[in-house]
């Protein structure tokens, strides 16, 4: 971002040293808008011409990273990863461990990969539990996360994630590969047949022969038998076919992929 030369009028005005250290000390701190920094230490003044200052100001500095910026970028980077995939399904906050959690981004196709959002906006003070809790479902994941915390950030996600550095370039915002994604050694199998309704883990059980006396039994007793009878390989394809076979519920990815998707119902 190129930061304005002030005018001899702004000088004149007195404000001149108040605003090039805003403006250096924005420009240290990555900030999008030095505005905030300017303003407290200009005194009040009606003067048109600090008036003028302030907004010029504003219109130049305006590039902050927020979770949509973030969000908008990955949206078409999948979009035109997965062109014409008719396997693939892009989904936003789907639900795992029963609903309770939600992912940013999910993409369904032979496997299930999440992409977790964190912008210079946000803070890291919850990613490592959400690292923890995707490990159990996920076969991929990748953090997309911006400069501010990206060093970070590294230090705190597993190994096997992978990692997109969204960062400011000509005055917009781009997606910087800086780790590949490896599949997942921690998968559990109970909490990825969670993500499945009772009636789809029925249909599997069906599949496989073994509902037989088990449609009247609880959904935790059919996801259970599931998981103690089903080898580990199949029963995660049997779960993303069901998860991309679903209707359209939940939120959607502004792509031509959509196939939104919920997690588990009782």
């Amino acid at each position: 971002m190129v930061w304005p030369s002030f005018s001899p009028p702004l000088e004149a005005a007195g404000m001149g040293w108040c605003a090039s250290w805003a403006r250096n000390r924005a420009h240290q701190r990555r900030l999008g808008n030095p505005t905030s920094l300017v303003a407290f230490c200009l005194w009040p003044s009606t003067d048109q011409t600090a008036i003028d200052a302030l907004d010029y100001l504003w219109g130049v500095g305006s590039i902050i990273m927020r979770d949509s910026d973030v969000r908008e970028a990955l949206r078409a980077r999948l979009g035109a990863e997965h062109a014409g995939a008719s396997d693939t399904r892009l989904v936003e906050e789907m639900g795992i461990w029963s609903g309770t959690v939600r992912i940013d981004v999910a993409v369904i196709n032979g496997e299930l990969s999440g992409y977790e959002l964190k912008s210079d906006s946000d803070t890291l003070e919850r990613l490592p539990a959400q690292a923890d809790i995707y490990g159990k479902v996920f076969d991929r994941m990748t953090l997309v996360v911006g400069s501010k915390h990206a060093k970070k950030a590294l230090k705190i996600i597993p190994k096997w994630w992978g990692c997109l550095e969204a960062r400011v370039s000509d005055n917009r915002l781009v997606l910087k590969h800086k780790r590949k994604a490896r599949i997942n050694p921690g998968r559990d199998a109970k909490i990825i047949a969670q993500l499945l309704w009772k009636e789809e883990a029925l249909a599997i059980l069906d599949f496989h022969g073994l509902a037989g006396g088990w449609r009247s039994r609880r959904s935790a007793e059919i996801l259970e038998r599931l998981v103690e009878r089903i080898p580990f390989a199949s029963l995660t394809a049997h779960v993303r076919a069901a998860l991309k076979a679903r209707p359209s519920l939940g939120q959607r990815v502004a792509c031509d992929l959509n196939m939104p998707i919920e997690a588990s119902e009782t």
